[in-house]
């Protein structure tokens, strides 16, 4: 809370008055006062109240990832077979590869500045032909200021195989060589850097 008070003696024909006040969290309560100036005084009150906030957030981040998969029921043998049946049935290969990359955040929470104000003004019991005059003056200001840099290399190899298979030199017989599938999903997910001014 600020409180001025003025009173000037009666001797005095003139007199300025001016206060400059910042606030350095919030706009606090203002009082001012003038009275009791003697006969033909000028008075005059400045009040200023000022708040300001600033918020500088910085993130610099690199993220870098490379996955390898390798899969193989492949390279079978069936070979120098003499009569009867040969099977050689490989399976499946199914491969998933996920890959989720989220970039740096920034959350800044900006307080209220408070600015709600009670402002009084008193001017009583003065001399005549005297003047008075109170200018009160609140501000407030928010800079809020957020940088993101972000670098992201991602990579994915995927490597399946079920081939490969032999079934050579069967003699009176029968030779059977079924290959399986190969499947292979590949999911990459960036999400950039993200600000925020709560």
């Amino acid at each position: 809370m600020q409180k001025f008070t003025m009173k000037l003696g009666t001797a005095v024909a003139a007199a300025t008055f001016v206060a400059m006040v910042l606030a350095p969290a919030t706009l606090a309560n203002t009082t001012v006062e003038v009275n009791h100036n003697g006969h033909k005084s000028h008075t005059n009150v400045t009040v200023n109240n000022a708040t300001n906030t600033v918020v500088a957030q910085q993130n610099n981040s690199f993220t870098g990832t490379f996955t390898n998969v390798t899969s193989n029921t492949g390279d079978n043998k069936a070979n120098g077979n003499t009569g009867g049946t040969v099977t050689a049935t490989t399976g499946n290969t199914h491969t998933t590869v996920t890959t989720t990359i989220v970039g740096p955040i920034n959350a800044a929470l900006i307080p209220s500045c408070g600015c709600t104000t009670n402002t009084t003004v008193t001017v009583a019991h003065n001399g005549s032909k005297s003047s008075s005059t109170v200018t009160i003056k609140n501000a407030s200001s928010t800079l809020v200021e957020q940088e993101n840099n972000s670098g992201i290399v991602t990579g994915t190899n995927s490597n399946a195989n079920t081939g490969g298979n032999t079934a050579n030199h069967t003699t009176h017989g029968s030779t059977t060589v079924t290959t399986g599938n190969d499947t292979t999903h590949v999911t990459t997910t960036v999400v950039g850097p993200l600000n925020l001014s709560l």
